[in-house]
């Protein structure tokens, strides 16, 4: 709980989420990649609301740069959720 707990409140600093994008592309290991891009489409919906509309626009570009960016099936797979999700979040 307290795991979670530390992962939402970081989640809620756009500074994480942009973390979590260059994660995405730079981690050494494709699981890492993949773990990457799956916290983004879990945390990215949650803190959209609160976000600025710079940070909102900032971070809107930065999944979209790193899913043309990527070229590893299951990195993808959970970009285009994290894409998905924040669709329907907006």
């Amino acid at each position: 709980q307290q795991a979670e707990a530390q992962l939402e409140a970081w989640s809620q600093n756009p500074n994480f989420l942009t973390v979590m994008m260059s994660r995405t592309l730079q981690a050494s290991t494709l699981h890492s990649r993949q773990l990457a891009a799956t916290i983004l489409s879990w945390r990215l919906p949650r803190a959209w609301p609160t976000l600025s509309e710079s940070d909102a626009a900032r971070l809107q570009a930065g999944l979209l740069e790193c899913f043309i960016s990527c070229n590893e099936l299951p990195v993808l797979k959970a970009l285009g959720e994290a894409c998905n999700a924040l669709c329907q979040s907006i």
